[in-house]
């Protein structure tokens, strides 16, 4: 049931406990506290006792109730509401049929003495705590009103204020009530929007709201006959970011960087160390191993690594390689790799403790005696990994029967071994920890992978558990975690002494990462046979011939290499994650915007074609659809709809992910960079904007990833969270203010609460012409930016410099959309521009020089689109297209365009 509906059902049930001897039963304003308001209050509107402070001594008297929310971060509890209680009987002058109406403080309702009295007591409480909500009741009759309106200029007495003449009028009109006064809708301040709603500031509401064209309008373009074909060389190349099975792809296509050098040269000392150890141990014989291990314990070389890296920096793929390409062959057959994958446990700090006695002993086990038909130690494996029972045994509880029975001995012993594995795993897994590096001469190397998929309580107990077997033997121990979380855990002190060294891997560059894939498609092209149905492509899967393939990888080249900033739109879309940059890469090439056999087709009779920015960008944000897909995108989001459920500025997704920027820019190489929930909801409610909307669009954002947390676990912000801008977030926030693409294709799907703009930017979204697209992204900004004006206003002051230059920018984005034409740069947003040089009216006749250039066109008065055709004037300026298929040169599907 919902908080609403549960309160409600609590209130009917209170109040058809109520009387007249109940009522008769209210002598004095104690009775009237104690009876009805600390029950509606507590039971029925949820606010805690310990949020309730009774009688305090106020800077304007005592106050009766001092409401208020508890913020973790400031330590405090802050004041929100202020009751004044009077006694039944005093008339607070509310008709008891009034239910949720509102009258202003100063007219007509408010002269009795009562009321008058409560209303001056409230407004000094409110000033001294710096409350905003105010409330006055006698049990029967109630009043709320905004007793600190936060410096809005408005005298207080000129407000509204909400009445309810009786409880029955509060159970007619319950939910008003509840979102005046209930703890939740305080916290949320939900009652700012009814007072501005009944002061004449209405919040932006409309009984039209529609987008341009609906998501399930959506229609999949016809795809590339060659499509099936060519993603199959993107599944191989372009998916698997560790390599697999295929050794030389690992190797050519990890991007390599100072930092991961200096980590493989650091992690192969550090195995070729812990390697020498085990190598000088001298084991020969089984009832030498007690003494081996003494040797071991007495070195204590152990090593405990933390490979730091941002998320999608590639540290499994790193520790893959380490391990299989990188450490010398000599010394990487002289370790026993065993890795945990914690990703998948589904655990908590307290359940994950057996879930890794299980998974590491079977972990361990495989590694140890994967290559054995039975996969398990023998006998004689076991009685040296239990050497110290066995002897003890031996020599002691068990002696007689050793020396009367030896096998009943045995397999005595060998049920406790498989009892201890059974009952104890963690004493088993050591033992065969000890038993690999004291009798098998290797070092074990535990990889305890993805732990920072969780939060820092499960990482602690991730890493007291990893302690306990490094302590225990000679064993390399690495544990890869993202740089948030090195900061979180640099603040917790049982975990500094866990490690001793620690390595930090940077994400590569998209570019490089690309670039290497298309290299080695193409140096595996070089080295290909032409022989059909052999051949290390075929060997995938890859049924295209060579000169194919070659011209596919010169296609990946012009696409992703050499143009523009796509491998930083990749990137940074991604948030630096190489496995979904590679899943980006793929999207693009298989999204219809991209040509690519027109591509191919130029390779092939060595043409030259360029791709057009404005289709790859395309291909991004639409994929394989003729409009933006809402809802079915992983890496483009509708910044202008984040919350559709709540009535705020469709730039508040802008306007938060710019306060973020500007942290990030003051502190970008600590956590500074981040800041806390409360302080971004204050900051963005100086703007206008309200907590609850602000809290919303933070959790869209982190949903969305837009921005991070600086808990990686977390899924919902709180208002102690700390966020901070995602790469994503920044490519959104520079698109919104620059690119036409994304305008445009925003313009179609975001809903609009006004018919009319509506209709014009759907008629010139459908003709589709250059200047009718311009039209339309105008048109869109003009409504983004009228909307965010009934919300917002910018503060002269430092802090919101930037918040400032948000709409000077669209302005200045309209300002360039409209001198397009002028530039005489062809794309999807402008075509060929001219000068009429002459013009005869009475044949319809004339001649374009085109802009910039001696060329010249002939242009009939049938070719123009203009509105008001037959106004074409002598140096008159027009856009057109140019006639390929005429004898002469000629401009077609002409528009006059207004110079700039």
């Amino acid at each position: 049931m919902e908080p609403l509906d549960t309160a409600f059902t609590k209130f009917c049930a209170f109040i058809d406990t109520i009387g007249p001897d109940y009522w008769s039963s209210l002598k004095t304003e104690a009775d009237v506290r104690m009876k009805l308001i600390d029950p509606i209050f507590t039971d029925i509107l949820g606010w805690p006792m310990e949020e309730i402070h009774l009688e305090n001594s106020g800077d304007s008297g005592r106050i009766d109730y001092r409401l208020t929310i508890k913020q973790l971060s400031r330590l405090k509890q802050l004041s929100r509401l202020i009751v004044e209680a009077k006694r039944e009987g005093r008339d607070l002058g509310i008709n008891e049929s009034h239910a949720a109406r509102y009258f202003k403080l100063s007219g007509s309702v408010f002269q009795t003495e009562a009321s008058q009295e409560a209303i001056k007591q409230l407004i000094g409480y409110c000033g001294s705590e710096s409350a905003e909500l105010a409330c006055a009741t006698n049990g029967r009759q109630w009043f709320v009103f905004r007793g600190n309106r936060l410096a809005d200029g408005q005298k207080i007495v000129e407000g509204m204020a909400c009445v309810f003449g009786s409880l029955d009028a509060v159970k007619d009109k319950f939910q008003t009530f509840y979102d005046l006064l209930s703890l939740d809708a305080v916290t949320e301040h939900r009652f700012r929007a009814l007072f501005h709603d009944a002061e004449g500031q209405p919040i932006r509401t409309s009984t039209f709201r529609a987008p341009i064209r609906r998501s399930e309008s959506r229609r999949m373009l016809p795809a590339n006959p060659l499509s099936s074909d060519l993603d199959r060389i993107m599944v191989s190349f372009f998916q698997d970011i560790s390599g697999g099975d295929d050794p030389a792809a690992r190797q050519a296509c990890f991007v390599t960087t100072k930092e991961s050098e200096a980590a493989e040269s650091g992690l192969t000392r550090i195995s070729e160390e812990l390697r020498n150890k085990v190598r000088s141990l001298d084991v020969l014989e089984a009832s030498q191993i007690t003494d081996a291990i003494k040797r071991v314990r007495e070195m204590n070389r152990h090593e405990f690594v933390l490979l730091v890296g941002t998320k999608g920096s590639g540290k499994s793929t790193f520790i893959d390689r380490f391990f299989t390409d990188v450490l010398p062959t000599e010394v990487a057959q002289d370790c026993v790799v065993v890795r945990v994958d914690l990703a998948p446990c589904g655990c908590d700090a307290n359940s994950i403790l057996q879930w890794l006695d299980r998974h590491l002993l079977e972990a361990a086990e495989a590694s140890a005696f994967g290559d054995r038909p039975e996969k398990s130690p023998t006998y004689e494996e076991l009685q040296g990994m239990f050497w110290g029972e066995y002897d003890r045994w031996r020599t002691g509880p068990y002696k007689h029967l050793y020396e009367s029975n030896k096998d009943g001995f045995k397999q005595k012993f060998g049920e406790r071994v498989d009892q201890i594995r059974r009952e104890q795993p963690r004493d088993y897994i050591v033992g065969l920890l000890r038993q690999i590096a004291a009798s098998w001469h290797k070092v074990p190397c535990l990889v305890f992978d993805n732990a920072d998929h969780f939060d820092v309580p499960f990482q602690e107990a991730v890493f007291r558990y990893s302690n306990s077997m490094y302590s225990q033997c000679i064993c390399l121990v690495v544990v890869p975690i993202t740089d948030t979380t090195s900061w979180q855990l640099s603040k917790q002190g049982a975990i500094q002494s866990f490690f001793s060294d620690s390595f930090y891997l940077p994400t590569p560059e998209v570019e490089h990462v690309l670039r290497r894939r298309i290299e080695f498609i193409q140096q595996k092209v070089a080295e290909e046979k032409p022989e059909v149905g052999r051949g290390y492509f075929f060997g995938k899967g890859i049924p295209l011939e060579v000169e194919n393939i070659k011209a596919f990888a010169s296609c990946l080249q012009t696409v992703f290499v050499s143009t523009g900033q796509v491998a930083e739109w990749i990137g940074r879309l991604a948030n630096h994650d190489v496995r979904r940059c590679l899943q980006l890469t793929r999207d693009i090439v298989a999204s219809p915007h991209i040509k690519v056999d027109d591509l191919l087709k130029a390779y092939l009779e060595k043409t030259t074609m360029e791709v057009a920015s404005d289709d790859i960008r395309l291909a991004i944000i639409r994929g394989k659809y003729d409009i933006y897909p809402k809802a079915a995108h992983s890496f483009v989001q509708n910044i202008f709809d984040l919350i559709p459920e709540c009535s705020t500025t469709p730039l508040i997704g802008v306007r938060i992910l710019e306060r973020l920027k500007d942290v990030w820019g003051q502190n970008p190489d600590n956590d500074a960079r981040y800041i806390a929930t409360h302080e971004l909801v204050d900051y963005m409610q100086v703007l206008g904007i309200e907590p609850r909307a602000t809290t919303l669009s933070l959790n869209q954002l982190l949903k969305t990833g837009l921005i991070l947390g600086y808990d990686p676990t977390a899924i919902e912000v709180t208002q102690d969270s700390r966020v901070q801008i995602a790469p994503s977030g920044r490519q959104h926030l520079q698109w919104v203010l620059s690119d036409l693409v994304y305008l445009e294709s925003m313009a179609a799907v975001t809903p609009l609460i006004d018919q009319s703009i509506h209709d014009d930017i759907k008629a010139n979204l459908t003709d589709a012409r250059p200047d009718k697209l311009r039209i339309a992204i105008v048109r869109f900004l003009d409504y983004i930016i009228e909307e965010d004006g009934h919300f917002v206003i910018v503060p002269t002051h430092e802090l919101y410099t930037e918040q400032a230059k948000i709409l000077t920018t669209l302005r200045d984005v309209q300002s360039a959309i409209r001198r397009l034409p002028t530039q005489a740069v062809k794309g999807r947003y402008s075509r060929s521009t001219g000068r009429i040089i002459r013009w005869e009216p009475d044949r319809g006749f004339g001649i374009v020089r085109l802009t910039n250039s001696s060329t010249t066109a002939m242009l009939h008065i049938n070719d123009v689109v203009s509105i008001n055709p037959g106004i074409l004037k002598l140096n008159g300026f027009v856009e057109f297209d140019m006639d390929d298929k005429a004898e002469k040169p000629a401009a077609i599907n002409a528009v006059e365009i207004p110079d700039a």
